[in-house]
């Protein structure tokens, strides 16, 4: 057993490799480590530069309270603003959480990323307070990365535009060198994430720079279609700089927060909630500062990857819920027509080659009875989360254990209904017997008590066995791999059950087409 010391006011000390930790213990005996630096400051012109090395410190570090989030700000139309963290934001944002047991060594490894579309959230958020993990043996480790135009914009020289990614590998590398320290066995390491989190994962899953950091992966709510071409890239970049009123990476080292945030609110609300052709492919997802395919970090499909077998030791994970963005297409009135409809989306799936006309009449076609409304809802879910997760399981169950499953409920008139949020609510449930630590957002809450018990057994399970095995009041399910079951199938769990269901977005990913959604072609 690694040795555990004690400061004179009782709280845990670990020693890593860049110095003393100090941290506290929770009100449920467990101990945390909190806003453990695993890169340097972000001051000055380091703000668009890849991450660097931890900045030394003298004697003990205080660890005891969650550190900075990314910047961001409040923007994306009426979801994204309910993803901005409420936590305190700074320059010393590249920090991780870990919460454990005890030190006794050899224990299973979660590395989570947090969501929020890639321009909001934290990594202290109270969804990933619950404890769930770490009560359950596992060292549980919460990860903040570079967010926004810091994190996804090309500054306009020859450094990597995906910082955030960057980030998140600098993470794991920091977790391979120091996890033994928390107990933690860095041979048996798995990365998950929820919505950007998951968009993370798979990039991360894909990446030639990520290789060997990780063993398994989770995918939640997000999959491979958070990315785009490296011309597009560009246009974000012609188009955040022109909004700036620069013309270059020095000048943009000269721009205080202030300012680079008030683009960056102005021009995330414009592609997210219009979605207009200037922003290319990113105006499919409404995300400007998405990933960059750039041939070293992020390359070619995720799928296209994972078919070839490059990745042919790595079990996977994969999940979404059936109504992902039922309270996307909250704004709009419930008797919208089919041709409001098919106009609201032009901007989404003109990208892709298509019409919004042709695509929900096609979609109508494919669910009938369901409302125009409620076919809006299916296709952002489709491009957003859905398609992809198909695409990428099914690539990577020709090579490893792969285990793909459906949360939610669903209306004949409506289609799917349970919402973006589940996943990450389900999975992380707060223990029986604990305190939430902090108040869930409405949107994390589980589906029900027995569903979240349901998933969180077989995620934790996943993680230290290799297997997801649901524990329910008739005994032990082993979850079926993706390759044991027919393509247009997929276990669903429901609010009080389980079951093999034919999979009705199946046959919508036919529809698109393989091609389609291959985001490393320039389609517009």
């Amino acid at each position: 057993m690694i040795p555990m010391t004690q400061t004179k006011d009782g709280a845990p000390i670990v020693r890593t490799e860049d110095g003393v930790l100090s941290g506290k213990y929770t009100e449920s005996g467990l101990l945390s480590f909190m806003g453990v630096p695993y890169a340097g400051s972000l001051r000055g012109s380091a703000r668009f530069d890849p991450p660097g090395p931890v900045e030394e410190w003298d004697g003990v570090k205080d660890c005891s309270q969650a550190g900075p989030a990314a910047f961001q700000v409040s923007t994306g139309g009426h979801i994204g603003r309910r993803v901005v963290t409420e936590r305190p934001q700074g320059a010393e944002c590249l920090n991780l959480n870990i919460r454990i047991t005890d030190v006794e060594p050899g224990k299973p490894v979660l590395v989570w990323f947090h969501g929020g579309g890639l321009f909001a959230g934290s990594n202290a958020e109270p969804a990933l307070s619950t404890e769930a993990f770490a009560s359950d043996g596992i060292v549980e480790v919460t990860v903040n990365y570079r967010l926004g135009l810091y994190g996804y914009m090309s500054a306009g020289d020859s450094t990597s535009p995906n910082r955030g990614l960057l980030d998140q590998i600098a993470a794991l590398r920091w977790v391979q060198r120091n996890i033994h320290y928390f107990g933690g066995d860095a041979s048996r390491v798995t990365i998950g994430g929820h919505s950007a989190g998951g968009f993370a994962c798979a990039e991360l899953l894909a990446s030639p720079l990520a290789k060997g950091l990780f063993h398994q992966v989770i995918l939640g709510s997000g999959a491979g279609s958070a990315r785009h071409v490296h011309s597009t890239a560009e246009d974000v970049k012609h188009i955040t700089f022109e909004a700036l009123g620069i013309h270059n990476r020095a000048e943009l080292d000269q721009l205080d927060d202030d300012a680079l945030l008030a683009v960056q609110q102005q021009l995330i609300d414009e592609c997210y909630t219009q979605m207009p052709s200037r922003f290319g492919q990113a105006s499919i997802l409404g995300l400007p500062y998405e990933h960059t395919i750039d041939d070293v970090s992020v390359v070619r499909d995720v799928a296209e990857i994972l078919a070839t077998g490059a990745r042919r030791s790595i079990p996977v994970m994969v999940a979404t819920t059936t109504g992902e963005t039922v309270h996307h297409v909250s704004h709009f009135p419930d008797d919208l027509t089919l041709a409001e409809a098919g106009t609201a989306y032009e901007g989404m799936v003109r990208p892709l080659g298509t019409s919004g006309a042709e695509t929900l009449h096609a979609y109508q076609k494919m669910m009938p009875g369901v409302s125009p409304k409620g076919l809006l809802a299916a296709v952002n879910a489709d491009l957003r989360f859905t398609l992809d997760s198909i695409r990428d399981a099914a690539a990577q169950s020709d090579h490893a254990p792969v285990y793909r499953f459906v949360l939610g409920e669903e209306s004949l008139t409506f289609g799917g209904l349970t919402p973006h949020g589940a996943i990450q609510g389900a999975a992380w449930r707060t223990p029986p017997g604990h305190q939430p630590q902090m108040k869930l957002k409405p949107h994390h809450k589980p589906l029900s008590p027995w569903s979240a018990e349901f998933v969180h057994s077989a995620v934790s399970s996943f993680i230290a066995e290799g297997t997801p095995c649901s524990t329910t009041d008739q005994g032990e399910f082993t979850w079926p791999m993706v390759s044991e079951l027919q393509d247009n199938q997929v276990l669903t769990i429901r609010s009080e059950e389980h079951k093999i269901c034919t999979d009705p977005a199946w046959q919508r990913l036919q529809w698109w087409g393989e091609e389609t959604l291959n985001r490393s072609h320039q389609t517009a």
